[in-house]
């Protein structure tokens, strides 16, 4: 959804570039609905996706059950769906 067309308290969307196995984790916001995430975690069994949810949850300051992976949960590009 672009930024001007949201119902205040409706989900939107959010991609995000993922770069798992880094030495620092970082949220940087590339677009008005982008962001890369650095996070420590690999990318096995689930552990970096935990983690971006968890980094994001934390940057954007809302609680981690209204942040769900809606596509790509085996892929570095995700689509992820937030709930303010």
């Amino acid at each position: 959804m672009k930024g001007g067309s949201r119902r205040p308290g409706s989900a939107y969307r959010i991609t995000v570039i993922v770069c798992p196995g880094a030495k620092t984790q970082t949220v940087i916001r590339t677009g008005p609905d982008n962001y890369r995430v650095s996070v420590r975690a690999p990318a096995r069994e689930g552990k970096a996706n935990d983690a971006v949810r968890a980094l994001l949850a934390k940057h954007l300051k809302i609680p981690l059950s209204g942040i769900w992976i809606v596509r790509g949960k085996t892929s570095r590009i995700k689509i992820l769906e937030v709930l303010p």
